[in-house]
């Protein structure tokens, strides 16, 4: 049998359509022209060649029950692959339609035993590990049974259907040779993607291959996959919107990751640190640092019906997601890896183009960057900082920073220098040959972080990885800048404005990004403990014993206490400095005509500029390091068994003469462990006595010395947790409870499995000359611990920082008045260090500088499906964001479309204007008339709009597109392009200000907003009381609260952090019978998630969240 070119005057129906069901049914084949011959098949196989195809007439009455195996397998998903036939010749594709029952996936899936012949033996002669069926145990738990069918269908689903034999036979199955590579060990299948709401998705015949590195090995018996859209399949590239707006439409391959380290299925490295969640923080937290990322959505899969588990997409970031993403054609681009797959050489590779251009940066670094000259040359700039037209651009300074900063604040161990190898490891690298920017590094396969490694991992280096070319990587080049005291400097800068004010990893903004990851999958993880929970481990892991507690510990101990850690790394690495920079009294904000700026800073003298350079310019770059404190050091300790006065803690005179002296560490262990750390066994006084320990250590410090240092860093080694001061003022604490006593305990379990720096910095000025005291009160977390450890040192330094006060710098004296917009940066100099760069701008909207365009709708639906007239419906509105009525007569439209306005056009605060391209069929579809009618037409594919003053000069110009980074969604789906501002003041030519309309068609003349905020009167009675969720979420500085009161009441309004701490309060007052709304002013807090909670007189409450996003 051939096939035939596919065409339009054969199709192949097949009613109904794929999805979710609960009830058995009869599914009809159908082709237009009828009559023809269609054959089928029900075991994954393809029909125009499977010995096992059904052949008949068309129609057919296929009665769908998944409890029937005849021709197929024992398995909760019915898939029907089928392909219409006409003189013995294939003249459809082949369609493949998956009808899931995920009410009775436990039923039809039992545990251990194989769904069909065709699967793979628990016992095989591939030595391939294998798992089947969902746990009996988790699907009959009380807390489980009742939410199987809902966590199989709160995320969309992939059924992936193909023959048995190209994953399981012995010589060519890709699952049980997964160690093998490249084109040949692909294999053809069908892929459907399925949402529980009915939201259309697709079916693509596509490749297949097994993805993934060490985890290919045969103890894993959950494979990874990748997909690859190719013509000799069907239809080629994958055109379908899989994240929507937030990336491209357009696929010729995708990533189906899956947890491998740490994960139930391989139980790898330890299982119960399972999450699904680090390697997405990491590629989400590179989104947020406005570098180019790979996005994810999760998915459940099934193969051949059968439930598979839990998933994520991925892009891969090689050339045609390089093309798609940063311009250019696939062919310009360089790819670097490490070729890091199973028993690999864990050396770089170039998967597309050649290491030309990665072989030149990395000979480079290896010559050195001490020098301006070559530190800028690699750049493509001239000594002098300008742009050298002759000279390549092989670095970008900016994304080498964030991926840095990125790898240091996640800990993470294997990559792009790994611990577990010695060698390079997991990142890409992209260039484009033709292009005017560096090498672009991602994330990738990023699962050794977020605490797996040890709590204060310190991934800053130096590692000696690198110095051959087979070996070099990102952190390589990262070293060799370090020497470099301009690239210090701006990496400076980066740390501040991450690390602050609201910045990426500030723990506020880390934790909302991991609880939005950690919600998508809150009730999918169920339906993944039961179908591989129980693969390495009896009794099964489950959402509540394992994957809470590992993601809990995230939440609650590893990221907020991570910034604070690496930071002090950074600090010592003499990468930050120890000068904070000045704070102002607003960040960067639409501030009226003549707002006074007014910076602080509690040492020193603040330097700033206003035209976008440098108030300095760094020359050099130096730290040195005394140790204060030794891990040896003399000590004296106290194990007590009553209260004792403070003295022992703040005094050098107290006198300790009765407490037991040595040096080094104190502690006990009963097990294994510490038994060679221990030189102090407090064993015998504390083992099911008492939970803490009193420690005093005196120390010299020179006083030729003291009045340089300006660096301090405490480094302990703790189990579970300690309270220290230093001459008696407390310094640092983990661990403490809030009301410290003599006898307290550890409120955490706290493994002391390196040592962790604490940054002391601000405490350097309560050292004192000659003999000073270091005492702690070390705490255990209960009586019949098996062990207790504590060690300390105490580290002091001189960082410097010396540099030139640049010529367009003015010396802060007062405040600055702000007539127009500005951008402004200013630092501190102590007379030693100078502080990172505070960056704000601040802009002034006077006048006509408050209009905007705020919405464009190019490429509307048709009116019905007959009908080819969406152009006639396009519009483009306008709104004045300022307080003062504008006059727009003579402005006119010099670009786009063609519209002139009229005199004595007036549009007042807040309000909109729009035209459309016909004002007659706008009536129709929206009920209001539009202010003019337009000449021309929106054009699809995009274009200029500009408008001109009666005086030609360009008030407005907007370039947009139908393609990313502009919403693909407003290309002929039904919505508009709205700004992400209802005050839209930031620049409108960039996309990124950009999103789709909430609502099919637009909204013109009003604002993006949700009709629960819109209309508010609609959802709540006289008798009800009724909070809504605020709007814009999130958002940036201000956002708008909502609520009704039937009655005369008295309420507040309170906003709490995440920690539950009370931050601000909006009302406490009385409010008459009605709906009130008020506005959250927030520039002055940081960005992360809160909770807002309305309380009446009356005992009513409610709360709902918010997200604050700078």
């Amino acid at each position: 049998m051939s096939y035939a070119q596919e065409t339009k005057d054969v199709i192949l129906h097949f009613d109904p359509d794929r999805g979710f069901y609960q009830d058995n049914f009869d599914l009809t084949l159908l082709t237009t022209p009828p009559g023809l011959t269609i054959k089928y098949t029900k075991d994954g196989t393809n029909p125009v060649t499977s010995s096992t195809a059904i052949q008949g007439t068309s129609p057919i009455i296929i009665h769908i029950d998944p409890a029937h195996t005849e021709g197929r397998d024992r398995a909760p998903g019915y898939c029907v692959r089928a392909v219409a036939i006409q003189a013995d010749t294939a003249v459809t594709n082949v369609k493949t339609f998956t009808y899931l029952f995920v009410n009775r996936v436990v039923e039809l899936s039992p545990d251990g035993l194989l769904p069909g012949p065709g699967w793979l033996r628990l016992n095989n002669s591939s030595g391939q590990a294998i798992s089947y069926g969902m746990d009996r145990q988790v699907c009959n738990n009380s807390l489980y049974k009742d939410k199987i069918a809902d966590a199989l269908t709160d995320i969309p689903s992939f059924s992936m259907v193909m023959d048995l034999k190209d994953l399981f036979d012995p010589a060519t199955g890709i699952y049980v040779n997964a160690t093998e590579y490249g084109r040949e060990w692909e294999r053809p299948c069908s892929i459907e993607l399925i949402y529980p709401d009915g939201t259309d998705g697709f079916q693509m015949n596509c490749g297949v291959r097994i993805r993934g590195g060490w985890s290919r090995n045969k103890s894993n018996p959950k494979r990874a996959f990748r997909w690859f859209f190719r013509k000799e399949y069907g239809e080629g590239k994958l055109k379908y919107p899989l994240f929507e707006d937030e990336g491209v439409d357009e696929f010729d391959h995708m990533d189906l990751r899956t947890a491998m380290n740490y994960s139930w299925s391989y139980g790898a490295e330890g299982p119960e640190k399972n999450t699904f969640l680090r390697d997405v923080f990491c590629r989400d937290l590179q989104r947020d640092m406005g570098q180019p990322y790979t996005r994810s959505r999760y998915y459940h899969l099934y193969i051949n019906g059968t439930y598979w588990g839990l998933y994520q997409t991925q892009e891969r970031s090689e050339a045609s997601y390089a093309s798609d993403y940063l311009g250019g054609a696939p062919e310009d681009y360089d790819v670097v890896k490490v070729d890091g797959g199973f028993q690999g050489a864990f050396v770089i590779e170039a998967t597309d183009g050649n290491l030309d251009a990665w072989r030149r940066l990395w000979e480079a670094s290896m010559g050195g960057f001490e020098t301006n000259e070559v530190y800028y040359k690699v750049q493509g700039l001239n000594p002098d900082g300008t742009r050298h037209p002759d000279y390549e651009v092989l670095l970008d300074v900016d994304n080498l920073i964030d991926f840095m900063i990125n790898v240091f604040i996640t800990g993470d161990g294997d990559a792009p220098a790994s611990s577990f190898t010695n060698g390079p490891n997991n990142f890409y690298s992209l260039y484009n040959r033709n292009g005017d920017w560096g090498f672009i590094h991602f994330r990738h396969d990023a699962e050794h972080t977020l605490g797996a490694q040890p709590w204060a991992e310190d991934r800053t280096g130096p590692f000696n990885i690198g110095g051959v070319f087979e070996k070099s990587n990102p952190q390589w080049i990262h070293q060799k800048l370090c020497e470099n005291p301009l690239y210090v400097n701006r990496f400076a800068n980066h740390v501040y404005k991450h690390f602050f004010n609201g910045g990426a990893v500030t723990p506020e903004v880390n934790l909302a990004r991991i609880l939005a990851r950690k919600k998508q999958i809150d009730l999918a993880i169920i339906a993944e403990s039961a179908r591989w929970g129980d693969s390495k481990r009896e009794p099964a892991f489950t959402r509540d014993d394992g994957w809470l507690q590992a993601v809990n510990y995230i939440i609650e101990d590893f990221l907020p206490n991570r910034t604070n850690v690496v930071l002090s790394q950074l600090r010592s690495k003499g990468w930050y400095p120890r000068t904070d920079p000045p704070t102002f009294n607003s960040e960067s904000n639409v501030v009226p005509r003549g707002f006074q700026l007014t910076m602080k800073a509690p040492r020193g003298q603040i330097y700033y500029t206003t035209d976008g350079t440098d108030p300095y310019q760094p020359l050099s770059v130096s730290t040195s390091y005394a140790t204060l404190i030794m891990e040896n050091a003399a000590k004296k300790v106290l194990v007590p068994t009553a209260a004792i006065q403070n003295a022992w803690r703040q005094s050098l005179e107290f006198d300790d003469s009765a407490w037991r002296s040595g040096s080094g560490n104190i502690g006990y262990e009963q097990g294994q462990g510490y038994e060679n750390m221990i030189n102090i066994d407090v064993g015998a006084d504390m083992v099911n006595k008492q939970t803490s320990c009193y420690v005093r250590i005196p120390f010299f410090v020179d006083e030729a010395e003291i009045d340089s240092f300006n660096i301090l860093t405490l480094r302990m080694r703790y189990d579970d947790g300690f309270v220290v001061w230093l001459n008696g003022e407390k310094v640092a604490e983990v661990n403490a409870p809030t009301s410290l006593t003599w006898n307290a305990s550890a409120t955490n379990n706290h493994e002391a499995e390196t040592w962790e720096p604490f940054d002391m910095s601000g405490f350097v000025n309560k050292l004192i000359p000659g003999q000073n005291l270091l005492a702690i009160q070390g705490l255990n977390v209960e009586l019949n611990s098996s062990d207790f450890l504590i060690g300390t040192e105490l580290v002091a330094g001189i960082a410097s920082n010396s540099g030139e006060i640049s010529e367009n710098a003015l010396q802060y004296s007062e405040p600055l008045v702000i007539e127009e917009t500005i951008q402004v940066k200013a630092r501190v100099f102590d007379n030693v260090d100078w502080s990172a760069v505070h960056e704000a701008t601040f802009w002034v909207l006077q006048g006509i500088e408050n209009l905007r365009i705020t919405e464009i709708h190019y490429h509307p639906l048709d009116q019905g499906d007959d009908q080819n007239d969406d152009g006639e419906y396009e519009f483009i509105e306008m709104k004045n964001i300022g307080d003062e009525t504008l006059d727009l007569s003579g402005l006119y439209f010099s670009r786009g479309i063609t519209y002139l306005f009229p005199n004595d056009t007036m549009l007042g605060p807040d309000e909109f204007i729009v035209l459309a391209s016909n004002k007659s069929a706008f009536f129709s579809r929206y009920g209001f008339q539009a202010f003019g009618e337009y000449e021309g037409q929106l054009d699809n594919n995009g274009e200029t709009l500009a408008l001109n003053s009666a005086a030609e000069d360009t008030i407005i110009k907007i370039r947009y597109t139908d393609q990313y980074p502009w919403p693909n969604s407003a290309d002929g789906d039904g919505y508009s392009v709205v700004p992400r501002q209802r005050h839209p003041y930031q620049d409108q030519n960039e996309a990124v200000n950009w999103i789709a309309s909430r609502e099919i068609h637009g909204n013109p003349g009003r604002d993006n907003i949700p009709v629960s905020a819109k209309e508010p009167e609609q959802q709540a009675t006289p008798a009800d009381y009724q909070l809504w969720q605020n709007y814009p979420n999130p958002f940036n500085a201000v956002t708008t609260i909502q609520f009704h009161v039937p009655t005369k009441t008295f309420l507040t309004i309170k906003l709490y952090n995440i920690l539950g701490e009370e931050v601000d309060e909006l009302v406490s007052q009385y409010f008459e019978p009605g709906h009130h709304s008020v506005k959250w002013h927030a520039s002055d807090f940081a960005s992360g998630l809160y909770f807002f909670q309305l309380t009446t007189s009356t005992g009513y409450k409610q709360s709902k969240k918010l997200v604050l996003l700078k």
